[in-house]
């Protein structure tokens, strides 16, 4: 039979030690940190708002279709969507890519 190799005790993580420790690596680049978390950020938010923009379109044409919104109301809608979305697309498409 295979020897069995004793098991490790768990030893308790110090996490405070652990995140000084990575924060003194971060100290010198903290503008560089923070920069880079809130470009990470706004990058998810534009991707975000294409999904939300076609959720927006389906379910605003369906109200159309079943006589809630007038054809004025929803050309007012989807003109809006438009703007909205045109100067995101590329930057978002753009993201996507790298």
């Amino acid at each position: 039979m295979a020897k069995q190799e004793p098991r490790r005790k768990k030893k308790a993580v110090d996490f405070r030690y652990n995140l000084k420790v990575y924060w003194s690596f971060l100290s010198k680049y903290k503008i560089l940190f923070f920069v880079g978390v809130a470009l990470a950020l706004l990058n998810e938010a534009l991707l975000l708002t294409e999904k939300v923009l076609f959720k927006v379109v389906i379910d605003k044409s369906n109200a159309y279709g079943d006589k809630v919104l007038t054809l004025e109301v929803l050309t007012t809608i989807l003109l809006w969507v438009a703007v909205i979305y045109l100067p995101f697309s590329k930057q978002a498409r753009r993201c996507a890519n790298n």
